[in-house]
């Protein structure tokens, strides 16, 4: 078992980061391998201990990620992960562009990958890796990555709509309409597609259905008892038909068998205002 925690940021970094995560636990005697499917997320995980497998489909063993990873938005289905041994690992979640204007990053460069971040961000977060596993907590982490996240705000890029329209598809239940998003950043549909895709790592439109699958997973996970076909209506699904293509082509599997394969790896802990997890 997996027990997950979550903080958010102080107030200053709360347009560039959404929230801080710590995951633990033993898997030594009992090996949890399950299918990562369509997400949104853009983050960076520190590995403090062991190092989970990349694990292709239909494979027995894999390949170990790095112990610092710069993981992209996620498109479709994607390797299964197998955690096997002990498990703690801290990991910083950004707002959709977050990552794009703090540190310069073209996240469509990223879509589908997850690559050694010392390598691609710098060796400042190689330096902060040891002063993370230097303490002992989600609270004192949170504290050690604050700061060096506050340093790098004067070098941030300056806001613009585009990231403010993607902040709103995170939080909304129903799509918008892509021509309605880029009037709203006073951009032509071509250009705000361009400038959206640079800085999220996916088009506009694909980003809006993997939010809304994303939100039937966690809906899910935070309540197994509800049906896939209240889940569907919730999220603005047409039906549940259309819940069920989405989970083949995002995450697939269909519904039943992608949940009884990813099974009760996780205990979640909640934090007050944190999101639900991914």
């Amino acid at each position: 078992m997996i027990t997950v925690t979550r903080a958010l940021p102080c107030a200053p970094l709360a347009p560039f980061v959404r929230y801080f995560q710590d995951r633990r636990g033993s898997t030594r005697h009992a090996p949890i391998r399950y299918p990562i499917a369509a997400r949104p997320e853009q983050f960076v995980e520190f590995y403090m201990r062991d190092r989970q497998e990349i694990v292709a489909c239909g494979h027995g063993r894999g390949t170990r990620s790095p112990s610092l990873v710069l993981v992209g938005p996620q498109c479709g289905p994607g390797a299964d992960l197998l955690v096997d041994g002990d498990y703690e690992v801290f990991t910083i979640h950004f707002q959709p562009a977050g990552l794009s204007r703090m540190f310069g990053v073209r996240l469509s460069d990223y879509t589908n990958r997850g690559d050694d971040a010392g390598d691609l961000l710098g060796r400042d977060w190689r330096v902060l890796h040891d002063a993370l596993r230097a303490v002992p907590d989600l609270a004192a982490r949170k504290r050690v990555a604050e700061t060096f996240l506050l340093r790098r705000l004067e070098a941030a890029a300056e806001f613009h709509p585009v990231h403010d329209v993607a902040v709103a598809v995170l939080g909304r239940a129903a799509d918008l309409d892509v021509a309605t998003l880029a009037e709203r950043c006073n951009l032509g549909i071509r250009q705000f597609e361009r400038r959206f895709e640079a800085a999220i790592g996916v088009t506009p439109k694909l980003f809006q259905r993997i939010v809304r699958f994303s939100r039937v997973l966690r809906g899910k996970s935070a309540e197994p008892g509800r049906s896939f076909t209240q889940l569907a209506h919730e999220t603005g699904y047409h039906d549940h038909m259309h819940l069920v293509r989405d989970f083949k082509l995002l995450a697939g599997y269909a519904p039943t068998d992608f949940f009884a394969r990813r099974g009760a790896a996780c205990r979640w802990s909640p934090v007050e205002g944190a999101p639900p997890p991914r």
